[in-house]
């Protein structure tokens, strides 16, 4: 595995996948009633079931930013064994997580000059940030290096469709 392969919580990864595909997962935190919470890697402190209950019964919800400090943690652990990252953050028109996570490796390729952290704004959420992390891990498996997955990514980025079909 030349590159990890990263994204936030908004990729909406279960747990298993994020194990077996070996994604890097950077928390989010959200608070409801005041208590904070954080979810991403499987930790939430709270089961889906009760946090929508409590939201119906008019319970207020807040979600934080992924902010540039916990940005820089996340990559240097990954920076400090030698791997170079390609992240995948919630898109930049729904959140400042995006630019968070662009000043965090802009400061971190001051100190690790030969590793890189490339930071592609996908413009989307949810299951189709995850749908696009998977076609990054694919490439990444099948032995594309970090710069073919780069190229990839941008260009497709903005070309990439996904649709979620409801059915009740």
């Amino acid at each position: 595995m030349n590159f990890v392969v990263s994204t936030d919580a908004a990729a909406d990864l279960d747990s298993a996948y994020i194990k077996k595909h070996d994604v890097k997962v950077i928390s989010m935190r959200f608070t409801l009633d005041g208590t904070e919470y954080s979810f991403g890697n499987g930790e939430s402190g709270i089961a889906m079931s009760d946090l929508f209950r409590k939201l119906e019964k008019g319970a207020i919800a807040k979600t934080q930013l992924i902010n540039v400090h916990e940005h820089t943690v996340h990559f240097e652990k990954f920076l400090e064994k030698g791997q170079d990252v390609l992240h995948i953050p919630l898109s930049s028109g729904l959140s400042g997580t995006a630019e968070h996570a662009k000043q965090a490796a802009e400061a971190l390729a001051q100190k690790y000059k030969d590793k890189k952290v490339v930071v592609i704004d996908f413009r989307g959420a949810s299951m189709g940030q995850g749908l696009f992390v998977d076609y990054l891990v694919n490439m990444r498996n099948d032995g594309k290096t970090l710069d073919e997955a780069t190229v990839w990514a941008q260009e497709d980025a903005m070309r990439f469709c996904h649709t979620l079909l409801w059915t009740i």
